[in-house]
């Protein structure tokens, strides 16, 4: 991810400066922004198309919001999050202590094996889940298939 400025206040001020720092015209930049365009289904992308003018000059200037294929299309083309464009702070996941397995386990008539060995496995999972490098990869995956699905 590029690194922006964080005291912007406004969506439209973010796409502003992003907009600003590649040199583009509105009309620059809502050609290179192509959206999906699906079947009536909403299981196939039929083709893309391109964002009008007059949208990113209404997102600018904070008198529209833009949809959630607009902010994919942007976020991906500028190299920014989603978390940045939209509230003008990265994501910081709560210090919130990981769940922890007790090692300690009591061997008694009513210890069970199978319910211990389960809540390992929740537990570990739980910890990975909340690790940063599942956050990388799982960020990797999603941006690998939107630009799977862009055309060049």
């Amino acid at each position: 991810m590029s690194t922006v400025n964080n005291n912007l206040n406004t969506i439209g001020e973010r796409l502003f400066v992003l907009r600003k720092s590649k040199n583009l015209s509105m009309q620059e930049l809502a050609s290179q922004l192509l959206i999906p365009v699906s079947r009536v289904d909403n299981k196939d992308i039929v083709r893309y198309k391109a964002v009008a003018q007059s949208t990113i000059n209404n997102i600018e200037k904070d008198i529209n919001k833009p949809t959630s294929d607009i902010i994919i299309a942007i976020c991906n083309f500028f190299d920014v999050s989603a978390d940045w464009f939209l509230t003008g702070k990265e994501y910081e996941p709560r210090k919130e202590e990981q769940v922890k397995f007790s090692a300690s386990i009591k061997l008694d008539d009513n210890y069970d094996e199978h319910n211990d060995m389960q809540r390992f496995i929740y537990e570990t999972a739980i910890n990975y889940v909340q690790s940063d490098e599942f956050t990388e990869k799982i960020t990797k995956k999603i941006k690998d298939k939107i630009k799977k699905r862009i055309p060049k």
